[in-house]
């Protein structure tokens, strides 16, 4: 059994079960052949010049938004591209706007809006009263 794993795992290394069915033979031959195409293609790609990318300053590609991600692509001289998220932006509101006046007894209440056309709303303290001398 010991000796039937270890016929399978070579073919496996070898890139290939088919070359096991013929016996141990085929299996040696097989992944001898393997071993010296692997070696001849380490050679070849050493000989090589490696590489380095340097990558642009990147274009936007999906541009975010208060509530969503982007997308921005970084590019290589070489043609390579990669691209990278952009943080949503959040949003900006305004000032706001009184939409309910407050009174002395009551609360107001205040409108705020992004650009976006998001908005909320919040209380707007009572003023109090205010008695004369």
């Amino acid at each position: 059994m010991k000796k039937l794993w270890v016929i399978l795992l070579a073919c496996l290394c070898a890139g290939t079960i088919s070359a096991c069915k013929g016996g141990k033979e085929e299996q040696s031959s097989s992944m001898s052949s393997s071993v010296e195409s692997s070696s001849s293609e380490e050679t070849s790609s050493s000989e090589e010049a490696v590489h380095t990318h340097e990558w642009d300053e990147g274009v936007v590609t999906t541009a975010p938004t208060c509530e969503g991600k982007g997308e921005k692509t970084f590019t290589c001289g070489c043609g390579e591209s990669y691209t990278a998220e952009v943080d949503a932006l959040g949003h900006e509101y305004d000032d706001g706007v009184v939409t309910t006046q407050p009174t002395c007894e009551g609360k107001g209440e205040k409108l705020f809006t992004c650009a976006c056309g998001e908005s909320y709303t919040a209380e707007v303290d009572a003023l109090g009263h205010e008695y004369d001398d």
